[in-house]
């Protein structure tokens, strides 16, 4: 039986506002091992603005649904699937086509909820926290009272960062463009915020104390690298996973030859399509857990239905945005 539902689709790439229309689709029955999903929430991260205009990794073919994470709950599923049952909630991490009232999936592709999590927290697990949570483990060892710093700290995943390090007593160095961002940055937990500038280093070596800083941040490439860059330790290690600056990634060959810095670089996605499920389901359960208890809250500027997309999608382009916008179903 063929299922008729509404959901987002784009013809061409462009301005998101511009070429993303709520159609009708119909969905093929299910294959034995798929899994028909209805939507409870999806983010608009820069992520999926960046797939909407073509200046993505990610590049599906047009039309296409956008949306690449989201939340929903098992409505059916196919005769070779196990462990997922109707009304189970579960977490859509790395697929491509979330916008739309419901969805069929490979059971490879969703995870189980942890549960006593909001629709909405639960929709962003799989972004930001998740990146957060790889990025202070997998890459150079932090014990309790080590620093780490970032740019763009004032970012959703900067966010996350400050309060999943504040939960483990690492102490955070946080670099931002702008004074507004030092007191609600402080309140989610962070030691240090400097706003970037000529006196930003020296303003960073004191209130560390020239404490060694062994793991860093960069969201931005463009100028502010330089910043990050020189509060580093010899030696230390630094991750590279946005580049809001839409500037080049650039360090002088000292940084590497003379400092020894490790440089590399981070995307959740390859992330997702390496790992094996066990690790990432004790990921989510750590992260649930950490939510569950308020420890990590990611702020949600506000909600729309599908057929608000054109607003939606001019909101989360919008400057000075205080949180992420989401569509709920």
């Amino acid at each position: 039986m063929t299922l008729s539902i509404s959901a987002l689709e784009i013809k061409e790439f462009g301005q998101p506002s511009e070429v993303v229309y709520e159609v009708r689709k119909t969905l093929a029955p299910l294959a034995t091992n798929q899994i028909l999903i209805r939507m409870l929430a999806a983010p608009i991260d820069p992520a999926d603005i960046n797939i909407c205009e073509g200046k993505y990794a990610i590049r599906p073919d047009c039309p296409f649904t956008p949306g690449h994470a989201g939340v929903g709950m098992v409505q059916n599923s196919g005769v070779a699937v196990a462990g997922f049952k109707p009304g189970q909630k579960v977490i859509l991490p790395n697929f491509v086509g979330t916008w739309a009232e419901q969805i069929i999936v490979e059971a490879h592709q969703v995870f189980p909820l942890p549960p006593g999590l909001s629709d909405v927290q639960a929709c962003l697990m799989s972004v930001n926290p998740a990146t957060a949570f790889r990025l202070l483990n997998d890459f150079r060892k932090v014990s309790y009272d080590e620093w780490i710093i970032q740019n763009a700290a004032n970012s959703s995943l900067g966010h996350n960062i400050i309060q999943l390090a504040h939960a483990k007593g690492y102490r955070s160095v946080n670099i931002v463009r702008s004074a507004e961002h030092i007191e609600p940055l402080k309140a989610q937990g962070a030691d240090v915020v400097i706003v970037d500038g000529p006196e930003a280093k020296q303003q960073i070596k004191a209130a560390t104390e020239n404490a060694p800083i062994n793991l860093g941040f960069n969201f931005t490439g463009g100028p502010q690298l330089k910043t990050l860059a020189s509060c580093l330790s010899d030696g230390a290690h630094m991750v590279t996973c946005g580049a809001m600056s839409k500037q080049p990634f650039t360090l002088s060959n000292a940084h590497l030859i003379f400092r020894g810095l490790v440089c590399t670089g981070f995307w959740i996605s390859n992330y997702y399509n390496k790992a094996n499920d066990i690790e990432t389901t004790e990921m989510f359960a750590e992260l649930g857990q950490l939510i569950r208890k308020g420890v990590i809250q990611s702020p949600i500027e506000e909600t729309y239905l599908l057929r608000d997309c054109k607003k939606a999608l001019e909101h989360a382009q919008r400057e000075g945005r205080k949180g992420k916008v989401l569509f709920t179903f």
